[in-house]
């Protein structure tokens, strides 16, 4: 399924406790405790460039990587 919001997406990465954060042209990943970043940034102008399942994944590996 395709990701249409950051506040979509931001339902389905909750239990990470990690938040979407829309840049220009980019989006990253907040600790939602520390609010600091974790990950990499995302390069993509549209959140809908990627669907939901892709951006769970994304938050997995930024939560793995700090």
């Amino acid at each position: 399924m395709k990701a249409h919001s950051t506040q979509q997406v931001n339902r389905h990465i909750k239990h990470l406790n990690v938040m979407l954060i829309r840049g220009e042209g980019y989006c990253y990943f907040l600790d939602t405790y520390t609010l600091l970043q974790v990950g990499e940034s995302v390069m993509t102008p549209y959140i809908s460039n990627l669907s939901i399942e892709q951006w769970v994944q994304e938050a997995q590996f930024a939560r793995n990587h700090k």
